[in-house]
């Protein structure tokens, strides 16, 4: 699951771009990391805890390619995204276990128990707020 925010900071930029290369993305990534680890602390709550792992799963990435920044929050649990979207009722195969007698069983399915997507809604804004905030001091520390 993918969600991409595209937004207009003519002015901002053209501040970054006054900052030494490194030092701009290194504030960008910064700004990044930290509006993400927001997200992350949203999704960490809503995320439906068992045995917690998958909770412990959902960590902040993050990547510079040709002077883009971008941040991920990502679920690392292979079964997250069954949490999430829930999974509709059908057949499995089993090979081996406690139904070894049969050759499949029916799975009646899963509801979704999203927590991703909710906390990108919930957060986004306080994000955002805090990338401006971050760029914002990083340019006035730079000058």
């Amino acid at each position: 699951m993918s969600v991409t925010i595209e937004l207009d900071w003519s002015e901002l930029e053209t501040a970054l771009k006054g900052l030494e290369r490194r030092a701009g993305v290194q504030a960008q990534r910064r700004a990044m990391r930290s509006a993400a680890q927001i997200i992350r602390t949203e999704a960490r709550h809503l995320v439906p805890v068992r045995t917690g792992s998958l909770r412990d799963s959902i960590k902040v990435r993050t990547s510079t390619r040709r002077g883009w920044v971008n941040a991920w929050v990502v679920a690392g649990k292979p079964h997250a995204h069954l949490v999430e979207f829930g999974t509709h009722p059908h057949t499995e195969k089993i090979s081996r276990g406690r139904f070894k007698f049969k050759r499949r069983i029916r799975h009646p399915g899963a509801k979704p128990h999203p927590f991703l997507r909710p906390a990108f809604d919930r957060k986004a804004d306080d994000a955002i707020r805090k990338v401006a905030s971050m760029l914002k001091d990083s340019i006035e520390r730079s000058q």
